[in-house]
């Protein structure tokens, strides 16, 4: 929360001036669990998936 009030300040700081992106990132659009919960229930529901195919 406080880095996204940060960049609100930036902004409102910078209001009028022109404002650049990054450049988006490209690459494969993949998931990587990284949470406890996630990183122990995808493997099963990616096992899941794979029996409907």
């Amino acid at each position: 929360m406080d880095k996204m009030q940060s960049d609100i300040e930036i902004v409102r700081a910078n209001r009028g001036l022109p404002m650049f992106a990054d450049k988006p990132v490209v690459g494969p659009d993949t998931y990587e669990p990284v949470g406890p919960i996630a990183v122990n229930v995808f493997p099963q529901l990616q096992k899941l998936l794979d029996l409907r195919k």
